[in-house]
């Protein structure tokens, strides 16, 4: 789908942590360091990944309702009840 075709490697953002990670920079806010790197070839190999089986979009779920319309008429006062 459209949200599937959005999820490439040039389109995402990395973050690890690390304690052997030497820091470069340091955020302005809360002034904690950190470093940056560029993907660099990676990007080329993330593009072509091995196939896993266990890795896939989940079945939709039939719980999910696809209408939300609501069913009866709504009353002023929550101990009313709803009457279809």
């Amino acid at each position: 789908g459209r949200l599937l075709d959005m999820l490439t490697p040039e389109r995402c953002l990395v973050t690890y942590t690390s304690p052997d990670t030497v820091p470069e920079k340091r955020e302005k806010w809360y002034g904690a360091e950190y470093a940056t790197e560029p993907v660099g070839d990676r990007a080329a190999r993330w593009s072509k990944p091995a196939k896993i089986a266990a890795l896939k979009v989940p079945e939709p779920n039939p719980f999910i309702p696809k209408d939300f319309s609501l069913k009866g008429k709504i009353t002023e006062s929550p101990n009313d009840p709803v009457t279809p």
